[in-house]
């Protein structure tokens, strides 16, 4: 019997590797955003220790560097401004690739219904061409015993 081989199965196969790029750049992007995350919140710590540390300073000796550390705090502030907004960014491309992932999930396992139900088809049409040769060859055993008896009592009449 032939071998089971099923058309649609390089796309079954493409679509496993897509959806596994998917996932890899799904991985990638929330690995960023982990990333931002972390240095946003490094920024914010150091930021409020600064902050706490100055706090403690005398009055006249943090006068003279009261501007600079209101600059430093400024520029700290716009710096995690931007990572708040990258990471924003990111996060609605993870959502676009979570999305399309999704998406290719779907096809691929509908893609498996599809197969297995093709195979189980295959697998009843096996039982059936061996169902059919069996009685085949049934038949032609039959035929012979009844020409093998049919020659014998033929033959015993001569």
């Amino acid at each position: 019997m032939k071998k089971f081989n099923w058309r649609l199965q390089r796309i079954l196969e493409l679509k496993e590797k897509q959806e596994h790029l998917a996932r890899t750049e799904l991985m990638e992007i929330t690995e960023k955003i982990i990333a931002i995350r972390h240095a946003i919140l490094l920024r914010q710590t150091n930021l409020r220790q600064s902050l706490a540390e100055f706090g403690r300073i005398e009055v006249a000796q943090r006068l003279p560097s009261h501007e600079l550390m209101m600059r430093s705090a400024k520029y700290v502030g716009e710096q995690i401004s931007l990572l708040r907004k990258k990471m924003t960014e990111f996060e609605e491309v993870k959502k676009q690739k979570m999305e399309k992932m999704l998406e290719l999930r779907k096809f691929r396992k509908n893609l498996e219904k599809l197969r297995q139900a093709a195979y189980l088809q295959y697998q009843e049409d096996v039982k059936k061409a061996q169902l059919s040769e069996l009685d085949e060859i049934a038949a032609i055993a039959t035929a012979r015993q009844l020409i093998a008896v049919e020659s014998d009592s033929t033959g015993d009449r001569t």
